[in-house]
């Protein structure tokens, strides 16, 4: 069950609660090492149950990595860091991968550098998040394509939705 806070409920310091697991799901905290996590101590986030997607269609690899089986019962491998307060409640605290979220949506920064490179003319390419006042932002750097930013945004624009597009691009003689 999820949490919910409204716009008129005093937040509580710290992070906020996501909630519990919904009826049929369990959710485990695993430790780097692959042990269960105390409460209160930060790990990724695994979750149990009976019924998930079978994957992510097209992409086989990061299917086996997140969806696996353990004596009949599917578990998805989220990639949030999280941990569970001693109420059983869990806190979302970060990422395990590069995932960032912008807008509201998650994003892989590798993904934009790929869509960077399909540009032509560009050969290579990075893509990171800063924080800002308002939230992430994604800034992107570049080596070769025709050397106009503004041309390479309207490529990206033609590739990505909108949010993903990076907030600043810039061209570099290559990338360090």
């Amino acid at each position: 069950a999820r949490h919910e806070y409204r716009p008129s409920d005093a937040l509580p310091a710290g992070f906020l609660a996501a909630g519990s697991p919904p009826t049929g799901k369990s959710i485990d905290i695993v430790l780097a090492d692959g042990s269960l996590a105390r409460p209160g101590e930060v790990g990724q986030i695994r979750v149990t149950g009976d019924c998930f997607s079978d994957g992510y269609l097209g992409l086989p690899d990061q299917t086996d990595a997140r969806f696996t089986t353990d004596a009949g019962r599917l578990r998805y491998w989220t990639g949030d860091l999280g941990r569970i307060d001693a109420h059983g409640l869990l806190h979302l605290v970060g990422r395990v991968d590069d995932a960032v979220k912008i807008r509201g949506y998650q994003v892989e920064p590798a993904e934009v550098e790929g869509a960077l490179r399909a540009v032509p003319g560009v050969t290579d390419a990075f893509v990171t998040s800063r924080s800002t006042d308002t939230g992430a932002e994604l800034v992107a750097f570049y080596a070769g394509g025709p050397g106009d930013d503004t041309a390479v945004r309207r490529a990206l624009r033609q590739s990505l939705p909108e949010w993903m597009v990076p907030t600043v691009i810039t061209a570099l003689p290559a990338i360090p």
